[in-house]
């Protein structure tokens, strides 16, 4: 015998039979503001963790990396644009560049500074000029300067030393009496100074020299504008704001000065008529560049200023030359 059920006869299910009330909205309100309010307060503690962090530990060029490197030209001027990431956190002094590495050092350690604790970290960014990007490679400089007997390595120079063949950066303690140089191809420590400063593509002894110091001006005798990055150029100071890269079209006025956070010449054998030169590139609306000596730099014996190759190698003493 056969059973026929027909669908009124069967068995509802809770959920057909399931009818709102109000306390039915009550409770998931409830839990609404429950599940909210447990994860304000989580990201609360997460924040609160880190706001501890930045008061109790001393960080040095904290999540800085390195975005994106670009050959350009300024004019008839070769040279490598540099973006950084977490530009802010850099920190120019402890910036190396050579003839083939870019390096920085980033550190994090607990106050009182260089208190023995497991979250300290010392480390070199470093990277091939023009090819590597993000946190490049790493050496762990903190074991390298225990190794040498050293309790922490103090802090990174900001020239890169070359033996010929190999690039090293330079640490030092705050009264100069550690010092000790590490190898970036071999990750290698040694107390031994190398034979010379590695000399980045561009201007070279004693135009570097002169061109790193705050004697270099631009503009009027009355209102200088004082370079002192050249020719590592810095693209956020005020001497770069009147520049437009007139040999890009895809890009806007001032494009160098969004696109870059450094720029790096890369002409080789450079004086300081080139350098005149590359800065009416970069301000153009700027008419007198000049350096000016004291009395005790000058043949002289009086203040001058150096408007030439000539004029520096007239009036400016053989000892900086």
């Amino acid at each position: 015998m056969v059973f026929l059920l027909l669908k009124e006869d069967l068995p509802m299910t809770k959920i057909e039979t399931f009818r709102w009330r109000m306390w039915h909205i009550y409770l998931l309100i409830f839990i609404t503001i429950l599940l909210t309010g447990t994860v304000i307060r989580y990201g609360y503690r997460i924040q609160a963790a880190y706001s501890l962090d930045d008061r109790l530990y001393d960080y040095t060029n904290k999540k800085v990396s390195i975005k994106s490197f670009q050959n350009i030209k300024i004019g008839n001027f070769n040279v490598l644009g540099v973006k950084f990431g977490n530009e802010k956190a850099l920190e120019r002094s402890q910036l190396a560049v050579g003839r083939t590495y870019l390096a920085f050092q980033e550190s994090r350690y607990k106050l009182p500074k260089h208190k023995k604790n497991s979250k300290n970290y010392d480390i070199i960014h470093y990277y091939k000029l023009g090819k590597d990007t993000g946190k490049g490679h790493t050496i762990n400089v903190l074991d390298l300067a225990k190794k040498l007997g050293y309790d922490y390595p103090g802090s990174m120079d900001n020239t890169m030393y070359s033996d010929g063949k190999d690039e090293f950066v330079k640490f030092s303690s705050y009264d100069n009496e550690k010092v000790f140089y590490v190898n970036l191809r071999t990750h290698k420590a040694t107390k031994t100074k190398p034979a010379k400063v590695s000399q980045y593509y561009g201007f070279d002894k004693p135009y570097r020299y002169l061109l790193s110091k705050d004697n270099f001006s631009v503009g009027h005798k009355d209102d200088p504008l004082t370079i002192n990055s050249m020719p590592l150029i810095w693209t956020k100071e005020r001497n770069f704001d009147d520049y437009k890269d007139q040999g890009d079209n895809e890009y806007s006025d001032q494009s160098l000065k969004k696109r870059f956070s450094l720029i790096i010449v890369t002409t080789d054998s450079l004086n300081l008529d080139d350098a005149i030169k590359l800065q009416k590139e970069l301000t153009p609306d700027k008419e007198d560049i000049y350096w000016y000596f004291t009395s005790t730099d000058t043949t002289t014996g009086h203040l001058e200023e150096v408007k030439s190759q000539k004029d520096y190698n007239l009036l400016v003493k053989e000892s900086h030359n």
